[in-house]
C-alpha cells in the first residue's frame, strides 16, 4: 500500500490529547503533529508552528492561546474579532491574529455547554441565545470551515488541502405516525370532542372521513417521499419515536401496535433507520434501552443511529449515555427553536468528552435546518423557508461537509396548513438533485 505523505506538518511544544483531536478533526487527517524541530526543519512541504516562541522557519505562526495545553473546564473570556470579513476569537498578540485550533475545539466540542451556570429552557436544554454563535451572529455558518478556506484561499494553507466534499441526506423524524389511524378508541373520542367543543369542523370532518375509510390519514405521506427519493436518488435516514408511555411531548402511537410495526419493518428493508429517543428517555437510561431494543427487534437490525427528540442534548450525559446503548451515530447537532451550525461546522466528527479529556467512538452528524424551527418559532411562509433551505444548502456546497436536514411527516401534508410546506420541500428536492 502507498503511504501518502501529510499535506502540512505542524509543530508544538508539547503534544495534548486536546490538541491532537484538534488538528486530526480540522484538518481531516491531512497534517501530521509533531514536537521533534529538526523533522519540521528538515520537512519540505507546508509547515504551521503552534508554538509561544517563533524560532524556527514556518510558513504560518500560530501563538497558543492556552486552551488545548489545559486540564478541566473554566469559561474563557470570549472577544471576537473580524478576521478578512469574518469572526474570530481568541485573539494573539504575536504571529498569526487569533489561535484557530484553539477556537475550533472550543466551538466542535460545545466547550460553552458544559457551563452549568447557563440558563436552560423548559425543558433542561441548553437555549441557543446563550451561544456566542448567536451572541456574534455567526450561527448560520459553518464557521471553522470558512476559517480554514479563507486561510486556503489566501495562500496560508496549501492549495493541495482539502476541505471536504459535499453530501447531502434528507432526514426524516417520525414521532407522529399516524394522526388518526391506529391511535386507538379512547385517544379519537378526546379528540373528536375537543375539536367539537374548540369548532375546528375541518379536523372533525377530517377524523370521521379517515376513520370510515372515505380518505387516507393525512400523516402518511410514506409512498409520497418514496417517490420523491427513488425519483431523485436519495438515500434518507428515518429516526422513529418509540416511547412505551405517551407523556408530554413524546405522542407516537404505541410502539407495539401492528400498523406501527410493519411501518418500521417497511422502512428498514429499503432505507437507514434510527432510533428518536423520547425525552422520557434524557432521565432514565433503561428507557433508552427499551426503546432501542424495540426498534431492532422489528428492524431485526443492529440500531446504531440516533437523534434525540426535541433535540435534547445535555453535556456529557447525553453522548455517553447513547454510547453506553450501543449507539455509534448521533445526528443531534443543532437546535430545535432556530437554524444554524450548533457546532460552527458542517462535517461529522467524532465527539470529544472535555470531562474525561479524551475522543470517544461516537460520531456526530450536525444538522444545519428543520421544518419545525421555521413553521412554530420563525413562523415564516414556506416559500421564505424554501429560501432559507437553499441558503443553507448552497452555503455547504461552497464550504463541503454534510448537508443534513430534518423534516417530520406531519408537516408534510396536504392539511391547509402544511400543504404548501409539502409542495416547497419537493421543490427544494427536484430543483436540486434532478439529473
Amino acid at each position: 500500500m502507498k503511504i501518502v505523505p501529510p499535506i502540512l506538518m505542524i509543530l508544538a511544544d508539547s503534544i495534548t490529547n486536546r490538541l491532537v483531536y484538534t488538528v486530526e478533526t480540522i484538518f481531516f487527517n491531512q497534517a501530521l503533529l509533531v514536537t521533534d524541530t529538526a523533522n519540521f526543519s528538515e520537512y519540505d512541504g507546508f509547515r504551521i508552528a503552534y508554538t509561544q516562541t517563533n524560532n524556527i522557519a514556518a510558513n504560518l505562526w500560530v501563538k497558543p492561546h492556552g486552551l488545548l495545553h489545559e486540564k478541566g473546564l473554566r469559561q474563557p473570556t470570549i472577544e471576537c474579532i473580524e478576521w478578512e470579513g469574518i469572526t474570530a476569537f481568541f485573539g494573539t498578540d504575536h504571529g498569526f491574529c487569533f489561535d484557530f485550533f484553539a477556537a475550533a475545539f472550543y466551538l466542535i466540542t460545545r466547550y460553552e455547554e458544559y457551563n452549568t451556570r447557563s440558563e436552560k429552557d423548559e425543558y433542561g436544554r441548553f437555549k441557543h441565545e446563550n451561544a456566542i454563535a448567536y451572541k456574534y451572529q455567526f450561527l448560520h455558518l459553518p464557521l471553522i470551515q470558512c476559517w480554514l478556506k479563507k486561510l486556503k484561499d489566501k495562500a496560508h494553507l496549501p492549495i493541495s488541502f482539502q476541505l471536504p466534499k459535499f453530501s447531502f441526506t434528507p432526514t426524516y423524524d417520525i414521532d407522529i405516525a399516524y394522526s388518526y389511524l391506529h391511535r386507538g378508541i379512547i385517544n379519537n373520542t378526546g379528540g373528536f370532542f375537543k375539536d367539537f367543543i374548540k369548532g375546528n369542523i375541518l379536523a372533525v370532518e377530517e377524523r370521521i372521513a379517515v376513520l370510515t375509510s372515505q380518505k387516507a390519514d393525512p400523516y402518511d405521506v410514506y409512498s409520497w417521499l418514496d417517490l420523491l427519493h427513488d425519483s431523485l436518488d436519495l438515500k434518507p435516514i428515518y429516526f422513529f419515536l418509540l416511547a412505551n408511555k405517551s407523556k408530554g411531548v413524546d405522542k407516537n402511537i404505541n410502539p407495539q401496535n401492528f400498523a406501527l410495526k410493519k411501518l418500521i419493518k417497511q422502512h428498514s428493508e429499503k432505507y437507514v433507520v434510527g432510533i428518536h429517543p423520547s425525552l422520557q428517555s434524557t432521565k432514565a437510561k433503561s428507557l433508552l434501552e427499551e426503546e432501542i431494543t424495540c426498534l431492532a427487534l422489528n428492524t431485526e437490525l443492529a440500531i446504531t443511529k440516533s437523534r434525540q427528540h426535541y433535540i435534547f442534548l445535555q453535556f456529557p450525559n447525553t453522548y455517553r449515555n447513547l454510547m453506553a446503548a450501543g449507539i455509534t451515530d448521533d445526528y443531534s447537532m443543532g437546535y430545535s427553536d432556530v437554524h444554524g451550525f450548533r457546532a460552527s461546522c458542517s462535517f461529522p466528527y467524532k465527539w470529544y468528552d472535555i470531562e474525561k479529556d479524551m475522543v470517544a467512538s461516537l460520531m456526530i452528524h450536525p444538522f444545519c435546518y428543520m421544518d419545525s424551527s421555521s413553521i412554530f418559532h420563525l413562523s415564516i411562509h414556506a416559500d421564505e423557508g424554501l429560501k432559507l433551505m437553499q441558503a443553507y444548502i448552497d452555503r455547504i456546497k461552497e464550504y463541503g461537509g454534510e448537508c443534513i436536514m430534518i423534516h417530520h411527516n406531519n408537516f408534510l401534508t396536504n392539511q391547509p396548513a402544511f400543504i404548501h410546506w409539502k409542495l416547497a420541500y419537493a421543490d427544494f428536492l427536484i430543483s436540486n438533485f434532478t439529473r
